[in-house]
């Protein structure tokens, strides 16, 4: 598949304030499809979407920002770069809090890991996993992630 952006759980922490919705985890996944398509055929978008490890949220946000393509990808899914940052960092920062908990129910979630949305994730997997597999489907159809 390909890799939109890559930042550390560190960085994510102090940006967790999204409440994780099945609308608003649909956009980012909607997002993610949108992005793939949109770069297909030009590795020069994936190399400017690839913001380094280290990268603080503004910078993530400023480097998707100065794809005009990567923009109009992501407002397809009705995202800002903003939005699609924070709401990547919080679904990723939340599916560890989620791990976490699996394996010891009495540990402390890391900081800006909400308990509502780790409820969201559990609740809801079986929702979120449906809209993966449509949308994996759709980027096989497109001849993108394979």
């Amino acid at each position: 598949t390909t890799e939109i952006y890559t930042l550390s759980l560190h960085d994510a922490l102090p940006i967790c304030g999204v409440t994780l919705t099945m609308d608003n985890v649909t956009r980012m996944y909607q997002a993610i499809v949108n992005l793939a398509v949109a770069s297909k055929g030009h590795p020069e978008f994936e190399d400017a979407l690839s913001v380094d490890g280290d990268a603080t949220e503004a910078q993530a946000i400023a480097t998707i920002a100065a794809v005009p393509a990567a923009v109009d990808a992501l407002k397809k899914a009705g995202l800002t770069p903003a939005q699609y940052v924070r709401l990547s960092l919080t679904l990723a920062a939340t599916t560890i809090g989620a791990a976490v908990l699996k394996t010891n129910p009495s540990a402390k979630l890391p900081d800006g890991v909400t308990l509502a949305n780790v409820h969201f994730l559990q609740q809801h997997a079986a929702d979120i996993e449906a809209v993966q597999k449509r949308l994996a489907a759709q980027m096989a159809a497109a001849g993108v992630g394979q």
